[in-house]
C-alpha cells in the first residue's frame, strides 16, 4: 500500500470531528472581534464582526438542509473506503529496466529495443566478460558451432592477416591462430574493454603469439585500407548500426581476393538474440552486395545458423 494515502484511523477521527453539536448560541454586548467560532448568527442579522451588538437571543443555527447524521457518516466512511481500496489495488509502472524480462531464445542475449533493418543493431551491455564466458566458452558449444567447419570455410592459409571482428572472450581465437601460422597475424577486435582485456589474458595463457586484440569504436572497424586477407564474423552483424555504411568501411579494408565470413543465427535457433533482431541470409548477402562484394550464402551444417561469405574482388 502507498504510504501517500490517508489510513483509516484519520478518517473515522475525521467523522468524529465533523459531529455536529445540536446547542444554543448567544450573542453578547462587547467587541467580537470576528470569534466565528464563538458565536453564530442568523440570517439577516445586522451584528457584524469588529462592531458592537446588543445583547439578544439568536436562535439556534438551522441545519434543517444538512443530510441526518447517520447517512453524512455512512457517506464519509463510504468515500474513505473508496480512497482505501484504489491505493491498495493500484499498480506500481511496470519494470522496464534493462535484463527484467528473458526468453529461452536469448538466454545469453539482454532485451533491447527492437530494430530496423540496417539502422539500428541490437545493443547489449558484454562489460562482464567472466559472465559471458561460461556461454561463449562453454565446450558444449562446439557441438553446435563446429569452429572446424568455420576455419574451413574462411579458406585461411599460412601468412595470412585475419580478423575476428567482435571476438568477444575469444572462442575463435586458438584456431585462427594455428591456420594463420606463426608467420600470420590475427587482429581480434572488439568494441567492450572488458572483452578486450579477457583476450589480452587469454592470449598470454595460450602463448597464441600471432593474436593482437584490439578495442575499437561500434561505427569503425579501424582497419587500414587493403591490410586484411580474411574477416571472421560470428554472431556479431545483427549488433552492427548502419551495416551497409559498416560493410563499405569493410570492404575498404580487404585486399584483392579478400573474403569476409558473417555467422549469425537462424529464425529456428533456439538459442541467440530475439527473433526480432535475427537478420536473414539473404538480407546480410545484400548489405555486403552494396558494400561492393560478391556474396553468397554457403552451404554448411551449421544446425542454428547460417553462413554468408563475401569476396572482394
Amino acid at each position: 500500500m502507498h504510504n501517500n494515502r490517508s489510513s483509516p484511523t484519520r478518517w473515522l477521527r475525521l467523522v468524529e470531528d465533523t459531529q455536529p453539536q445540536r446547542r444554543e448560541r448567544h450573542a453578547f454586548d462587547g467587541d467580537l472581534q470576528g470569534d466565528s467560532n464563538r458565536v453564530g448568527l442568523t440570517p439577516g442579522s445586522k451584528c457584524v464582526a469588529g462592531t458592537k451588538c446588543s445583547s439578544q437571543r439568536v436562535d439556534t443555527v438551522s441545519r434543517s438542509n444538512e443530510p441526518p447524521y447517520n447517512l453524512r457518516l455512512a457517506q464519509l466512511l463510504a468515500i474513505a473506503l473508496a480512497i482505501l481500496v484504489a491505493g491498495c489495488t493500484s499498480s506500481p509502472p511496470a519494470n522496464t529496466t534493462a535484463g527484467s524480462t528473458t526468453t529461452a531464445a536469448t538466454s545469453t542475449h539482454a532485451p533491447s529495443k527492437p530494430s530496423s533493418p540496417g539502422q539500428h543493431g541490437m545493443v547489449e551491455d558484454f562489460s562482464d566478460a567472466e559472465s559471458f564466458a561460461m556461454h561463449f566458452d562453454d565446450p558444449k558449444r562446439d557441438h553446435w558451432q563446429k569452429p572446424q567447419e568455420v576455419i574451413a570455410l574462411l579458406t585461411v592459409t599460412h601468412g595470412m592477416t585475419v580478423v575476428d571482428l567482435g571476438a568477444g572472450t575469444g572462442y575463435f581465437l586458438p584456431y585462427l591462430s594455428k591456420a594463420a601460422g606463426p608467420n600470420g597475424s590475427v587482429l581480434a577486435l572488439d568494441t567492450e574493454p572488458g572483452m578486450v582485456e579477457f583476450m589480452n589474458a587469454r592470449v598470454d595463457k595460450e602463448r597464441l603469439q600471432n593474436v593482437q586484440p584490439t578495442l575499437v569504436p561500434p561505427d569503425d572497424p579501424a582497419l587500414d585500407p587493403r591490410s586484411v586477407d580474411r574477416l571472421l564474423i560470428v554472431n556479431t552483424w545483427h549488433h552492427i548500426s548502419d551495416r551497409k555504411q559498416y560493410a563499405k568501411k569493410l570492404f575498404s579494408a580487404m585486399r584483392a581476393g579478400g573474403q569476409v565470413l558473417v555467422v549469425d543465427f537462424n529464425d529456428e535457433s533456439p538459442i541467440g538474440p530475439p527473433v526480432h533482431h535475427r537478420l536473414t541470409a539473404d538480407s546480410v548477402a545484400d548489405e555486403l552486395r552494396s558494400a561492393g562484394f560478391v556474396a553468397s550464402v554457403a552451404e554448411e551444417s551449421l544446425p542454428y545458423q547460417y553462413v554468408v561469405v563475401g569476396e572482394a574482388r
